[in-house]
């Protein structure tokens, strides 16, 4: 019978010693958007280790070597991250390495120069190359005859600057504000100097443990870096194969659903009995020509499964017991009343992500469970 892949971790498992901060891994060097986000959401809670790719930081909560990291998922101008979806796919995701909160933070690009040099100064600007196209505007207006230079990051356009003793007192660097706090000897001439004012970038949270409670600021400094208000979670969803792929993804559902099953990819999200935010897909390598996997993030609408006229149900507490002992979950919270893991990842929420991963197995696709928070 078709079963269905559910994480067995507890909170106990994300490292909490007194007097360590634990370390998340983050697309570096520090000084990065991606180390704002870092910062915005968890303050000075945790130690940061920047990293070379998005690879490195996944590989790096899954073997241990940091509980937590984050990597970005979504720009509002440029759309998903390739990468980060490739990512999304690996078995692992979902029973070693999970998705466990979201940060937005809104793109604000700087010109930042070594200290007491003047934007008349400015004969040369370093940064990213997504940077230096998003402010093609203000060079344009501003600094048009400046050369632009390209580095491997914005953080690296800053480093650049104050290393280079040559021209580092005309030139400028594009960055993110919180390089102000990281580097010494540097000065912001002019804030938000992108093209676009609405430029968002969202990042995944990873961690270690589906259910253990995350470090956090006592007061996050970005506007989008709390958690949300809602329940949300991460589900991977695919048709049936007939055979193995070599992803793992794929599997044989001989006589799923007892002669119920529906074909097709709508009919598996209609059983889900959740509100689906956003669908997106990645090829599913070594299954068929043009196969594909399904990333689906959910959130909590109180909507029951089953037809309109049900009402939602709340199974009595023997059973939620059973299930939660059975799913790993610490059931000592629930049989003396107290809420279950409540920051970023609930025990009963956890529950309904299951049952709904349960709908689609029996209605013959495939289902996993990434993340919760």
């Amino acid at each position: 019978m078709p079963t269905v892949v559910t994480p067995g971790f507890t909170s106990s498992q994300l490292p909490s010693t007194a007097g360590i901060k634990p370390e998340l891994a983050f697309l570096g060097p520090k000084g990065t958007y991606s180390h704002q986000a870092a910062y915005d959401r968890f303050g000075e809670t945790v130690q940061y280790i920047g990293k070379t790719t998005i690879g490195d930081v996944y590989e790096s909560v899954r073997s241990g070597e940091c509980p937590l990291g984050l990597i970005p998922q979504e720009n509002s101008i440029h759309g998903i991250v390739i990468e980060a979806y490739d990512i999304l796919v690996v078995p692992d995701v979902g029973r070693e390495v999970f998705v466990r909160g979201e940060v937005t933070i809104n793109i604000q690009h700087c010109l930042i120069t070594r200290e007491g040099v003047a934007l008349e100064d400015v004969r040369r600007i370093l940064s990213h190359e997504q940077a230096l196209g998003q402010c093609g505007q203000f060079i344009r207006s501003h600094l048009k005859d400046a050369v632009l230079v390209k580095t491997s990051s914005t953080a690296a356009a800053v480093q650049a600057l104050l290393s280079d003793d040559q021209d580092g007192r005309s030139s400028a660097a594009i960055a993110s504000n919180v390089c102000e706090r990281l580097f010494d000897g540097i000065q912001v001439l002019q804030r938000g100097i992108q093209d676009e004012a609405s430029n968002f970038t969202r990042f995944y949270i990873l961690a270690r443990s589906i259910d253990g409670q995350l470090p956090s600021a006592p007061n996050p400094y970005g506007p989008w870096a709390h958690p949300s208000s809602r329940n949300k979670g991460l589900l991977r969803i695919f048709e049936s194969q007939t055979h193995d792929s070599p992803s793992g993804l794929a599997h044989t559902r001989p006589g799923a659903s007892n002669g119920t099953r529906r074909d097709g990819l709508a009919s598996l999200l209609s059983v889900l009995g959740l509100q689906i935010c956003r669908l997106d897909r990645r090829p599913m390598l070594g299954a068929k020509t043009f196969a594909h996997v399904y990333i689906v993030e959910v959130d909590d609408n109180d909507q029951s499964p089953g037809s309109a006229n049900d009402s939602p149900t709340t199974p009595d507490s023997a059973v939620v017991v059973e299930d939660l002992e059975a799913y790993g979950g610490d059931v000592t919270d629930l049989q003396s009343n107290r809420p279950l893991m409540r920051l970023e990842g609930d025990g009963m929420w956890i529950l309904r992500l299951r049952e709904a991963a349960e709908r689609v197995v029996e209605a013959g696709g495939d289902a996993e469970i990434l993340g919760c928070w």
